[in-house]
């Protein structure tokens, strides 16, 4: 499964560079410039709260994750990913 998701990860990146060649201008990635290491619960919750800080957002709930995500240059995508 793992030979799987990788395939599937480098299908989306060459499916990225084809819109890209078409003109359709994806949004700047913004995760890149933030850096964090997270292994326990609360560095977890600490990391989400300074990324929320880092890109000038409220505490509430998220209404779209994905919408979210994509408006920061992040392509979410889901597929057949087993855990």
């Amino acid at each position: 499964m793992r030979k799987q998701s990788a395939r599937i990860d480098e299908l989306l990146v060459d499916f990225i560079e084809i819109l890209e060649r078409r003109g359709i201008v994806l949004s700047d990635e913004e995760v890149t410039s933030f850096a964090c290491s997270a292994d326990t619960a609360e560095e977890i919750e600490r990391a989400a709260s300074n990324l929320r800080t880092h890109w000038g957002m409220g505490f509430g709930l998220i209404p779209n994750l994905v919408k979210l995500l994509e408006s920061r240059g992040i392509v979410a995508a889901s597929g057949p990913y087993d855990s």
